[in-house]
């Protein structure tokens, strides 16, 4: 009896045989292809969590400085990073957004899924919003 259950954070394999080294080697043979397909951002899934929060509310932090200060290209910069961040930790709860486990069954893979467009815009509204800020700073 083989049973393997994946849960949002971990995977549960069991592996039963009347011979030991059957059972070892089909365990071993189980936990290597899945190790073999872990997806590349597997660090970010705990991650994310305890960084999500301290994220947005710096980010809201400097909106609102943006704001008072009167920078509308900073600010509407940092509100759509807001929006997208809001968005990828939505959908990280519902556990649709960098899943801890992912099997692709098929030979084709597409780059242009939700969860790559989602991650590059993060990143690239992150990447904008530092590196505008550092070219203002030069400016002054």
């Amino acid at each position: 009896m083989k049973l393997i259950t994946f849960y949002n954070n971990y995977i549960n394999l069991d592996v039963n045989g009347f011979d030991e080294t059957w059972v070892l080697g089909k365990y071993t043979q189980i936990t290597n292809f899945l190790k073999k397909k872990k997806p590349w951002f597997c660090f970010l899934y705990k991650l994310f969590p305890f960084i999500t929060f301290i994220v947005f509310f710096e980010f809201c932090n400097a909106l609102f400085n943006f704001i008072r200060t009167e920078k509308i290209i900073f600010s509407i910069i940092t509100i759509f990073f807001i929006i997208v961040w809001s968005i990828a930790t939505f959908y990280h709860f519902k556990l649709r957004f960098l899943p801890y486990t992912q099997i692709i069954v098929t030979s084709k893979v597409n780059l242009f899924n939700k969860d790559n467009i989602l991650f590059l815009l993060v990143i690239l509204s992150l990447i904008v919003s530092i590196v505008g800020g550092i070219i203002i700073t030069f400016f002054k």
